[in-house]
């Protein structure tokens, strides 16, 4: 259930930027005989997401990389994630016993009076997989491609991408583009609910596609010795299948409060997306500040900001601190709707999923890493997520746990 789950992922990897965090406690790394001897790298972390009374996942993650000469470096990266728990379907809460009915009428669940509408049947499996080359173009240019493909059980997604770098100013100011294209199968073992039909009549259609291009252009610029500064626009267009299959919309009597009916959701058929990232690194004598800002703005009226803090505090040659905080806040998409009166037209775009309406949130943790020797590194990161929004269901906390563990061979 990709679309369902999809906050959960962005989550986890806002949360602490990357399950394997590239900055380990040393730039070293261990000796080698020379450019045909460079050793593989391993990465591999264990992250556990825990909502409260919500949704959990379970995500090991391994990373392989390795440089060829002073040419070329390789990179892969494989994942498979576990989610289960009660999820938010979309219906608003009511006064009355609510009963829910999946769009093949094969399953029926129950929300009790004055309960917010959780799904308790949500759980899904994803395994994804993707790589990376990088190869020298001459002295100051360097170029990049890769692909990725992840599958799960109504999901499927695979993409390619291809970048170029260039340095200049004595490498001082180093400028890139880059370039992905993704096609989505969305593929619900119950079929595609039409949308706009009402739970009491149900239909549904056969699988459903969405294609995505982004564009990347970057700037990083040494500043001083100390600080170093990077510049982003991202631009992406999406098109297709937009909605989320599982997410429904309440139509309210407002003579009594109660449901009269719900109808699947319908979100537009396309979305433009212009993204703004700025980001700052200052080592100080021994420590080091990263701190960065993103703007967010798109054509469904969705404009978001998120500041994100570390401090990285070496307290010995081999082990460091980092503590992390990161505050996230954005509008709501212009068809946002808690709910729908019976007596109005009904929409053609409408959506009461809470991932599209108003919301702040906050990751406060702290992670600590330590360096067993020259080949073999260890850290552990604990995280707590605090979010609010335009309804009870949008207000959760979650648990954020990590173990990596890094070797050389």
């Amino acid at each position: 259930m990709q679309l369902k789950h999809k906050r959960i992922l962005d989550v986890i990897a806002l949360s602490s930027l990357s399950l394997l965090n590239a900055s380990h406690v040393s730039a070293e790394t261990p000796a080698t005989n020379g450019d045909k001897d460079s050793p593989w790298k391993i990465d591999t972390a264990i992250l556990y997401y825990d909502e409260q009374d919500r949704v959990n996942a379970v995500e090991p993650v391994i990373n392989i990389s390795k440089a060829f000469g002073e040419d070329s470096i390789f990179s892969a990266r494989l994942s498979f994630d576990t989610l289960s728990g009660p999820s938010h379907n979309g219906a608003s809460v009511s006064n009355e016993v609510q009963t829910f009915t999946s769009p093949s009428g094969e399953e029926t669940y129950e929300v009790a009076p004055g309960d917010i509408p959780l799904d308790p049947n949500f759980e899904d499996q994803r395994t994804a997989a993707s790589f990376q080359l990088e190869h020298k173009l001459g002295r100051l240019s360097t170029f990049g491609y890769g692909a990725a493909f992840s599958t799960e059980t109504d999901y499927q997604s695979a993409s390619l991408n291809g970048s170029l770098a260039r340095d200049f100013n004595q490498r001082n100011t180093s400028l890139s583009a880059g370039i992905s294209f993704t096609q989505d199968t969305i593929s619900p073992r119950e079929g595609v609910p039409v949308a706009l039909s009402r739970m009491s009549n149900l239909e549904s259609n056969g699988d459903e596609k969405k294609t995505t291009l982004d564009l990347l252009l970057g700037a990083t610029q040494v500043i001083s010795r100390n600080t170093l500064m990077q510049f982003n626009y991202g631009f992406g267009q999406s098109d297709g299948y937009h909605n989320d299959p599982y997410k429904i919309v309440s139509i309210i009597d407002r003579s009594t409060d109660s449901p009269e009916d719900y109808i699947f959701e319908n979100r537009p058929d396309s979305r433009t997306k212009h993204s703004f990232y700025w980001r700052t690194k200052h080592q100080l004598n021994d420590d080091m500040i990263d701190a960065s800002w993103r703007f967010m703005s798109d054509d469904w009226g969705v404009d978001s900001h998120t500041l994100d803090l570390r401090y990285r505090w070496n307290f010995s040659a081999n082990s460091y601190l980092e503590p992390h905080f990161r505050y996230y806040t954005q509008s709501a998409a212009n068809f946002y709707r808690e709910d729908i009166s019976s007596t109005e037209v009904l929409p053609q775009v409408v959506s009461a999923d809470y991932r599209l309406g108003g919301l702040e949130a906050t990751t406060a943790g702290i992670k600590w890493a330590t360096k067993l020797d020259k080949q073999h590194e260890f850290n552990i990161r604990v995280e707590l997520y605090e979010q609010s929004g335009d309804t009870a269901a949008a207000d959760l906390s979650a648990l954020i746990t990590q173990l990596g563990y890094t070797f050389y061979f």
